[in-house]
């Protein structure tokens, strides 16, 4: 459900003939009534425009007609859009839905309500996790994007994960089996795939993030984001690892994610960690390739200590890895 962009009934126009104009007045209020097709119609415009028109009339109708759609479908649809998020971020009501979320995620969750924030919508979305998708609560503000676990739906949340949209680049993907309607929300710490119900509400979610995402770049002047954290595979997709193609994953061969392909690998092929500033301020687990990758050039002396270093924690899990509920 979203709060900004919704149609709202218009009232009732007057006829023009109430409004005491002369007839090419008349005409002109008709012509900028009609619907850009029927504008567009050759015989449209032979019927109204042409028939007692000087040539300077005729030129009057096109500039004011073609300047009424410039405003009409590009200018005031955007213009009213910033100033309902500018007249929600003071109100009550928005206050109130915000305390509401803050409530809802309890005394683990942090903070939402700062000036100027506004929570434009919310809704479930299927997220897909290491071992299978799962029900997400999302909440996107226009500076944030929040999501946590759904423990009783509209009542408690829990495992709040806040995503700053300045960093966020958002990407479709397309149907697969049940997985439909779907994109990919990339930052530069975190991806990850998330599906909607229908292919209505995603178009929505993708609309309304990427309006966010680029009105916060054009206010802060900064570049989208070029980096992004790998989307991980999921378990199920892969049986056996996925580097040497060898080792089959079972109860003692474990899966691992490598943090910068987001491939699915064994211990073997993984027994490398590197620093990923991005994604930690620790040394992370990555697969062979993308170690080799990383610690080409003038870091491979500082790097190789780094990848010696993290071979001694190999037995040892990654809290992603075990602790799928962390998502």
């Amino acid at each position: 459900m979203f709060l900004i962009g919704s149609s709202t009934p218009a009232s009732a126009p007057q006829s023009p003939e109430d409004l005491n104009l002369s007839c090419f007045q008349v005409d002109l209020l008709r012509l900028l009534a009609c619907p850009a097709s029927c504008f567009l119609h050759p015989e449209m415009f032979r019927l109204i425009v042409l028939p007692r028109r000087s040539p300077v009339e005729v030129f009057v109708f096109v500039r004011v007609t073609l300047l009424f759609f410039i405003l009409r479908y590009c200018v005031l649809p955007v213009s009213r859009e910033v100033k309902m998020v500018d007249r929600l971020a003071n109100s009550e009501a928005n206050s109130k839905r915000i305390g509401v979320v803050e409530g809802c995620f309890g005394a683990a969750g942090q903070p939402l309500a700062i000036p100027g924030r506004v929570l434009i919508g919310e809704g479930v979305l299927t997220k897909l996790c290491r071992k299978k998708p799962k029900a997400r609560q999302f909440f996107l503000f226009n500076d944030i994007l929040v999501y946590g676990n759904i423990v009783i739906q509209k009542k408690k949340y829990n495992k709040q994960h806040i995503i700053p949209l300045e960093s966020v680049t958002i990407a479709t993907v397309p149907d697969e089996g049940d997985l439909r309607n779907g994109w990919l929300i990339k930052t530069p710490t975190k991806s990850f795939a998330v599906y909607a119900a229908t292919a209505t509400e995603k178009s929505e979610w993708m609309n309304h993030i990427g309006k966010c995402v680029g009105d916060l770049l054009q206010k802060s002047g900064k570049a989208p984001t070029g980096e992004h954290a790998a989307v991980w595979v999921p378990d199920s997709e892969a049986t056996v690892c996925m580097r040497c193609q060898k080792v089959k994953f079972t109860p003692v061969s474990r899966r691992h994610h490598c943090r910068k392909c987001g491939y699915v690998v064994c211990g073997p092929c993984s027994d490398k960690k590197c620093l990923l500033p991005s994604q930690s301020s620790k040394p992370v687990r990555v697969c062979e390739p993308c170690f080799v990758q990383l610690t080409s050039g003038s870091q491979a002396s500082r790097s190789d200590s780094i990848g010696r270093m993290g071979s001694k924690f190999n037995n040892l899990s990654d809290d992603e890895d075990e602790d799928d509920s962390s998502d």
